[in-house]
């Protein structure tokens, strides 16, 4: 009888074996679920990275494009439509590449120079000294792009007779000019120029 019980109780048993058994295979089965799941969420994440990527260059290519249109309308001498598409490139930049990305940067600088162009002065000093701020960070005191910069924001103080402030600036655009350019160099005498013209109102 006791080999009997124990079998009738083995017996007994065999459902809730099988019930485990079915319960640990669906759970299986949920488990692979999950992970299917779990690599169509990080297939749609690195789908979405990729699209927001194409976005960015899409949008690089299309605000550089506008800035070399904006060049060609300042050689025609079409100052006022320059500038104008130079602030919605400064904007449009800001919003899709962020502050401090070099397009948003160059733009700021460009329209800058726009402001020197149509006499408006306050506005050309603070877009300067803000693109002077962010040239700084990127490429350096050295760097030509920041001296032209310089120069500009030495042109915009001048003509607000902010005389001190451009003969500052002046001599960091010098000294610039004289690290990057050979003795003698043209680009080395036009800033010393500048810098003695400023000097006389001092």
């Amino acid at each position: 009888m006791g080999c009997g019980a124990t079998k009738d109780h083995a017996q007994s048993h065999a459902p809730e074996m099988e019930d485990g058994a079915k319960t640990a295979t669906t759970l299986g089965v949920v488990d692979s679920e999950c992970s299917e799941v779990k690599m169509d969420d990080k297939e749609l994440e690195a789908q979405q990275e990729a699209l927001a990527v194409e976005k960015r260059e899409r949008a690089l290519t299309a605000l550089v494009a506008r800035l070399n249109a904006a060049v060609s309308l300042r050689e025609m001498k079409r100052y006022a439509e320059a500038l104008a598409e130079r602030k919605a490139v400064v904007a449009a930049s800001r919003d899709e590449l962020g502050p401090k990305h070099k397009v948003t940067i160059s733009a700021l600088g460009a329209a800058g120079i726009s402001y020197c162009d149509m006499e408006e002065y306050e506005a050309a000093e603070q877009a300067l000294t803000e693109a002077l701020e962010g040239q700084r960070a990127v490429f350096g005191d050295r760097h030509i792009k920041t001296a032209e910069t310089m120069y500009w924001l030495g042109q915009a103080y001048y003509k607000q007779g902010k005389y001190a402030e451009a003969v500052g600036v002046a001599e960091q655009c010098l000294q610039v000019h004289v690290r990057a350019w050979p003795k003698g160099d043209p680009q080395i005498a036009s800033a010393e120029r500048t810098l003695a013209k400023y000097k006389k109102r001092t």
